[in-house]
């Protein structure tokens, strides 16, 4: 099966919610499903040295991720 899971999340993030959104889709990519994550390309000045989200939540690259560009909103704070 075909998984795509769209967020609008900052990843990898230090949040709950980042964690939920990988450990998910390794579990589904661990059932044979084919998973690809997308999410916005997003400016992280707090976690830049580690923007791999495999490295940085220490998962398998099973599944995969996509960035989209779109113009971010926090670059103008």
């Amino acid at each position: 099966m075909k998984i795509v899971y769209i967020t609008n999340a900052r990843l990898p993030t230090e949040k709950a919610h980042g964690v939920q959104i990988v450990k998910m889709s390794e579990a589904f990519s661990s059932l044979n499903n084919d998973v690809t994550v997308i999410s916005p390309k997003r400016v992280q000045k707090e976690i830049s040295h580690k923007t791999d989200i495999f490295n940085f939540y220490d998962i398998e690259n099973i599944f995969e991720h996509k960035l989209v560009n779109f113009i971010d909103p926090y670059v103008y704070r």
